[in-house]
Protein backbone atom coordinates (compact mmCIF):
# COMPACT_ATOMS: atom_id res chain seq x y z
CA UNK A 1 0.00 0.00 0.00
CA UNK A 2 1.18 3.45 -0.69
CA UNK A 3 0.25 6.85 0.13
CA UNK A 4 1.28 10.01 -1.12
CA UNK A 5 2.75 12.39 1.35
CA UNK A 6 4.35 15.51 -0.80
CA UNK A 7 2.38 17.05 -2.58
CA UNK A 8 -0.60 16.71 -0.67
CA UNK A 9 -3.39 15.91 -2.88
CA UNK A 10 -6.04 18.66 -3.02
CA UNK A 11 -8.71 17.81 -0.70
CA UNK A 12 -12.36 19.35 -1.75
CA UNK A 13 -13.08 22.69 -0.86
CA UNK A 14 -16.69 23.76 0.44
CA UNK A 15 -17.90 27.23 -0.66
CA UNK A 16 -20.30 27.34 2.57
CA UNK A 17 -22.82 28.40 0.42
CA UNK A 18 -25.69 27.54 2.77
CA UNK A 19 -24.63 30.09 5.04
CA UNK A 20 -27.37 32.72 5.24
CA UNK A 21 -24.99 36.00 5.29
CA UNK A 22 -22.68 36.47 1.97
CA UNK A 23 -20.80 38.94 0.86
CA UNK A 24 -19.52 40.31 -2.87
CA UNK A 25 -16.33 41.29 -2.58
CA UNK A 26 -14.42 43.69 -5.68
CA UNK A 27 -11.29 44.73 -4.41
CA UNK A 28 -8.47 46.18 -5.85
CA UNK A 29 -4.98 45.09 -4.29
CA UNK A 30 -1.23 45.99 -5.34
CA UNK A 31 -0.95 43.39 -8.17
CA UNK A 32 -4.54 44.08 -9.80
CA UNK A 33 -8.14 43.30 -8.34
CA UNK A 34 -10.11 40.59 -7.59
CA UNK A 35 -13.71 39.56 -7.50
CA UNK A 36 -15.62 36.83 -5.11
CA UNK A 37 -18.27 35.43 -2.86
CA UNK A 38 -17.81 34.56 0.49
CA UNK A 39 -20.22 33.09 3.02
CA UNK A 40 -20.69 33.67 6.66
CA UNK A 41 -22.55 32.20 9.76
CA UNK A 42 -23.20 35.72 11.69
CA UNK A 43 -24.04 39.05 10.14
CA UNK A 44 -21.52 40.60 12.33
CA UNK A 45 -18.68 38.36 11.30
CA UNK A 46 -19.25 39.13 7.47
CA UNK A 47 -19.17 42.88 8.56
CA UNK A 48 -16.04 42.27 10.62
CA UNK A 49 -14.64 40.70 7.74
CA UNK A 50 -15.79 42.96 5.25
CA UNK A 51 -14.01 46.10 7.16
CA UNK A 52 -10.56 43.90 7.36
CA UNK A 53 -11.04 43.41 4.05
CA UNK A 54 -11.60 46.79 2.54
CA UNK A 55 -9.89 48.68 4.82
CA UNK A 56 -6.52 47.00 5.97
CA UNK A 57 -6.18 44.11 3.48
CA UNK A 58 -7.13 46.26 0.20
CA UNK A 59 -6.46 49.36 -1.62
CA UNK A 60 -10.43 49.86 -1.90
CA UNK A 61 -13.02 48.55 -4.20
CA UNK A 62 -16.40 46.86 -2.75
CA UNK A 63 -17.91 44.72 -0.53
CA UNK A 64 -21.68 44.26 -0.44
CA UNK A 65 -23.55 42.25 1.92
CA UNK A 66 -26.73 40.05 1.16
CA UNK A 67 -29.04 37.88 2.60
CA UNK A 68 -28.20 34.66 1.60
CA UNK A 69 -31.96 32.84 3.10
CA UNK A 70 -33.95 34.47 0.74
Amino acid sequence: MTEQLYPKPESPKSDHSDRPWGIKFDLIYDGGSDKWTQYYRTKIGARISAWWKYHISSWGGSANLFDNRR
